[in-house]
């Protein structure tokens, strides 16, 4: 696609830019899929992220490496376990708060 794109197409980086964006594609894809799921099947995510079981499963160790993922890969299995990822009680408390305390301050000292 990026390679007929009428901007990019005179672009001697047209092959960078095609591999950034596919990385950045795989990256939201199983962003995604493990925000939604709690186990996500490796093959099913190798199919997702056109390449093979087994640089799928080294790529998606590396995106939890490196990203705020909190996962965890069962080889056995061939599976991807996600932990959830709800903030505590507390924490969400703090930011309503937080939150409210802006907004009241905002109206009670308007912008003249």
């Amino acid at each position: 696609m990026l390679a007929h794109d009428y901007i990019v197409n005179g672009s001697a980086e047209v092959k960078g830019l095609t591999d950034q964006f596919l990385t950045l594609g795989r990256t939201a894809i199983c962003e995604a899929y493990c925000k939604i799921h709690s186990t996500i099947d490796i093959g099913m995510m190798a199919q997702k992220l056109a390449k093979s079981n087994e640089e799928s499963e080294r790529w998606i160790v590396n995106l939890i490496r490196n990203s705020k993922l909190d996962a965890k890969i069962d080889s056995a299995n061939n599976q991807v376990i996600v932990q959830s990822q709800v903030p505590c009680v507390y924490e969400q408390l703090i930011e309503k708060t937080k939150t409210l305390m802006l907004r009241t301050n905002g109206l009670a000292h308007p912008p003249k």
